[in-house]
């Protein structure tokens, strides 16, 4: 699990955006708190109901950065430099948190913490651990999930992981 040094952390915003932002957690905590309830479904068959999440909503990071319009996706980096990517438009829906809490404790990193990436409507898959940069662009780009379990960071491959990042 990556540690967590809430002196040194801070979350980026770039891409096809008016304003890029870097914000420091307390940055980042001292937004719009929103609060929500959704369930929480992975793709091999298990759920968990009820949770409780608190944080920003996607939409009000996107309207401080201002994504172009020629803007339709948004990827984001977890720990170690793997992606994930989602629409634009499922981002902005309005229960998609960059959430810092979970059932009123703060998110440990086990489950994402300090930033976990919240999109009620899609599978787990989706709702990237360990955020900690996001970008927007006009294009989905040559990333997608990983089915052989690969990662690739520092030059190096490394087993066990889900996200891939492939340019071309």
């Amino acid at each position: 699990m990556p540690e967590f040094d809430r002196k040194t952390w801070d979350l980026r915003v770039e891409g096809l955006v008016e304003d890029p932002i870097k914000m420091t957690y307390d940055e980042l905590i001292s937004l719009k708190k929103t609060e929500s309830i959704s369930d929480f479904h992975c793709v091999t068959g298990w759920s968990r109901f009820d949770n409780k999440w608190e944080g920003v909503l996607f939409r009000d990071i996107a309207y401080l950065v201002k994504p172009e319009s020629s803007a339709h996706f948004g990827y984001y980096r977890m720990r170690w430099w793997i992606y994930n990517k989602s629409s634009l438009s499922d981002l902005m829906e309005p229960d998609v948190l960059l959430a810092y809490a979970f059932n009123g404790e703060p998110l440990e990193s086990a489950h994402g913490g300090p930033l976990r990436l919240v999109v009620p409507k899609k599978y787990a898959y989706k709702c990237a651990k360990w955020v900690r940069q996001g970008g927007i662009h006009r294009g989905a780009g040559t990333w997608f999930l990983g089915t052989a379990g690969i990662q690739q960071h520092s030059g190096s491959v490394e087993r066990g992981k889900i996200f891939v990042l492939v340019r071309k």
